[in-house]
């Protein structure tokens, strides 16, 4: 089945019009002069893959620049790899990366030396912390910067606190988080979204 199905969203672009195609692995943008109804999908020979044309062996020379994470002090590659589709998520699109796709994604960005991975308990949700955690407990932990993030409803329905960014949630988020990680440490802990309910001294003072 298609990563979601087959549409065409159409545009105004100087009197002609766009259509794109999507297809699971692909898309294409024709430029047409009316609307068409009939969408016709992509075939994967008209495509190639990204993967298909990187090099095999990647020279130092050529692997990704290194920068400081604004005061931190933490050296992180300039291209953050970020891990929201992990696990088959059924965020927005479901489907998208199975535990092998993800670990071969995390491998590949290794080798053009990404150490900069970004995460959340609530991608899956769990699961993208959980398939990051198997992958990092076959590397050198401390050649790898990870992020994670807290504060999302993770189920309200059994526990009224399981939300938010109170000393009580937050305290219990890393706990879970760490765990699923298979690490004793996170290097950057961030507040995925407002809480209004929280006083912000109250969530800076845990964090």
């Amino acid at each position: 089945s298609n990563l979601f199905p087959a549409q065409s969203v159409m545009s105004s672009d100087g009197g002609s019009k766009k259509k794109c195609i999507f297809s699971k692995k692909s898309y294409k943008i024709e430029n047409q002069a009316t609307e068409i109804n009939q969408v016709t999908p992509v075939k994967q020979s008209q495509t190639s893959s990204v993967t298909d044309k990187m090099p095999v062996t990647i020279t130092d020379k050529n692997k990704t620049p290194y920068a400081f994470l604004g005061r931190s002090g933490l050296r992180v590659s300039n291209i953050c790899l970020g891990t929201m589709t992990f696990g088959e998520s059924q965020i927005f699109q479901a489907g998208q990366s199975d535990v092998d796709t993800s670990h071969k994604i995390l491998n590949r960005f290794a080798e053009w030396g990404g150490n900069f991975v970004d995460t959340a308990d609530a991608y899956g949700p769990y699961r993208s912390e959980e398939i990051i955690g198997q992958w990092l407990e076959r590397q050198e932990r401390d050649n790898f910067v990870i992020g994670t993030k807290c504060r999302a409803d993770l189920g309200v329905a059994k526990n009224a606190n399981n939300v938010g960014l109170s000393r009580r949630h937050i305290t219990a988020s890393i706990d879970g988080s760490l765990k699923r990680l298979h690490t004793d440490f996170v290097d950057v802990y961030q507040t995925h979204l407002w809480d209004s309910a929280t006083p912000l001294e109250e969530t800076l003072r845990t964090l």
